[in-house]
């Protein structure tokens, strides 16, 4: 008998509350096992065209490849995710964080190492980009879940990012527990990329 898996994917560009909110929500909700993806880095030759007015999964993608918008290395973002979740009474020891490459480069790797019996988790009420995904998914065959979620502390990768950019020193919208690793190894990623541009 297989195991059901139910699996959420995100660039956490950077982690914040509302990413552990909606992965504890999925876990309240459903009974399968939650696969949390942490997209992998951006190969430097998947440099994208951007569109300036995104419709599609694939232009709104071409958005997230942009440098600015990925000052975080795949291991920090894996290394946050997991201490959110160990520090998660609702998630510590019933998930999986691994990483998955990025579906948008490349369909058939960014599966390949995950469960045949899967289904994928997405917050339809979230964003425009996100509003794309479960369509994209099921043309591809996937299995998808809608979960209308919301934003319950209204957080945006965008301006928590240029806030940290700007030298905001506010770390409010970490999960419980990443603010000393954020502090020790991610704060200084942002301050970087603010001055090489």
């Amino acid at each position: 008998m297989s195991e059901d898996i139910l699996v959420t994917s995100s660039r956490l560009q950077p982690i914040h509350e509302d990413h552990v909110a909606f992965w504890e929500h999925l876990e309240e909700r459903f009974d399968d096992h939650l696969v949390i993806c942490v997209l992998r880095d951006v190969p430097p030759e998947a440099s994208a065209e951007v569109k300036e007015n995104a419709e599609t999964y694939e232009e709104y993608s071409g958005w997230t490849r942009r440098d600015k918008q990925n000052p975080l290395s795949e291991w920090e973002r894996l290394r946050l995710a997991e201490i959110a979740v160990s520090n998660s009474n609702v998630l510590s020891n019933s998930v999986t964080v691994t990483f998955r490459e990025r579906p948008d480069i490349s369909w058939d790797d960014s599966l390949s190492a995950l469960p045949v019996s899967r289904r994928w988790a997405f917050n339809v009420t979230k964003s425009a980009f996100d509003s794309t995904k479960p369509q994209h998914y099921e043309s591809c065959g996937e299995d998808v879940v809608r979960v209308e979620f919301g934003k319950p502390s209204n957080h945006k990768g965008s301006k928590i990012r240029e806030a940290l950019r700007k030298g905001s020193d506010d770390l409010s919208f970490l999960p419980s527990g990443c603010h000393t690793y954020f502090r020790d190894h991610c704060l200084s990623q942002f301050r970087a990329h603010h001055h090489d541009q």
